[in-house]
């Protein structure tokens, strides 16, 4: 992570947006907005808030080098972040939020895969240890360690799991364009893309008018800054600099910030798991985060140092 400090910061920031986004999405259910509107409200704002301010700071932002990087546009879009957000609430009507969260964060695992075939980032002994804690922080924090009943069915398993794939095809599709594109460029189209395909869930006129008619409009624009535009313009931002494998285990500090969040405004109850959870999750960016000492070693050649 070295040289890459501020991008981190960016991704942890946007992990904290996103770690929020369950406060906005009870209000907005209370006035009987489906997931699926919800979705695309927050992708239809956010996708007019940047061609509005693109337009005036540069309409430039649009071009692209080649019509088939589109293909990988097209791909961060649905394969991306349309079915990680849809299989998400899929697997949260299956077996609830907190084991959804968990399972949408084995995209570490699956980035760890996909990285390692794309980018040939090694999958080295670190990595996996990381990806251990993450997960196992994930989990903890789930809640299904509870005294409670816990509702898992195969349907929703299958869901979460896709939840994860499609998480990490957005981090690690979304790399590869970042290699040729500016992060402003990926996130534009990938709002502009995502938008229509959302619109095929919900019906675009009766969400429009249904915000109307409860008089949420502040609500909705305010819910897209938050959780659409800020978060996803710094985490491709930091994505553009880091890792593919290190984003996604600063990513995970989502599920604790949500953890907090619900302890803090909802008085969910504060277990000794979900203290492991969140101590496991600070552990692996922590593990994450240190550097390797070099090594002073004595050449052969006198006067001559190599570092290991």
């Amino acid at each position: 992570m070295k040289g890459s400090k501020i991008y981190a910061v960016f991704i942890l920031i946007a992990a904290f947006c996103w770690g929020v986004s369950g406060i906005f999405t009870k209000v907005i259910t209370h006035y009987g907005f489906t997931p699926f509107e919800m979705g695309f409200i927050k992708t239809f704002i956010a996708m007019l808030i940047l061609m509005v301010y693109f337009y005036g700071k540069d309409k430039t932002i649009l071009k692209l080098q080649s019509k088939g990087d589109l293909k990988d546009l097209i791909a961060i879009s649905i394969l991306g972040y349309s079915l990680y957000s849809v299989a998400y609430i899929f697997t949260v009507n299956e077996i609830g939020v907190g084991l959804a969260g968990a399972m949408l964060y084995t995209k570490t695992a699956f980035v760890l895969v996909f990285s390692a075939f794309i980018f040939r980032e090694k999958i080295t002994l670190k990595k996996l240890c990381i990806i251990l804690l993450t997960i196992s922080g994930c989990i903890c924090i789930s809640g299904i360690f509870s005294s409670g009943a816990i509702i898992f069915t195969m349907k929703g398993f299958l869901w979460g799991i896709a939840s994860g794939i499609g998480f990490a095809i957005y981090d690690v599709i979304g790399k590869r364009s970042l290699n040729k594109y500016r992060s402003e460029t990926v996130t534009l189209y990938t709002f502009m893309i995502a938008t229509v395909f959302m619109a095929v869930l919900a019906n675009p006129i009766t969400t429009i008018s249904k915000i109307f008619q409860t008089n949420t409009l502040p609500f909705m624009v305010l819910y897209a800054i938050v959780v659409s535009v800020v978060p996803y313009m710094l985490y491709v931002k930091g994505l553009s600099k880091v890792e593919v494998s290190v984003a996604a285990v600063i990513s995970t500090f989502e599920l604790m910030v949500a953890t907090i969040a619900g302890i803090i405004l909802y008085d969910e109850p504060i277990t000794f798991f979900k203290i492991v959870g969140i101590v496991l999750i600070i552990s692996a960016v922590y593990v994450l985060s240190i550097q390797p000492q070099k090594k002073v070693i004595e050449s052969r050649n006198v006067g001559e140092i190599d570092y290991d």
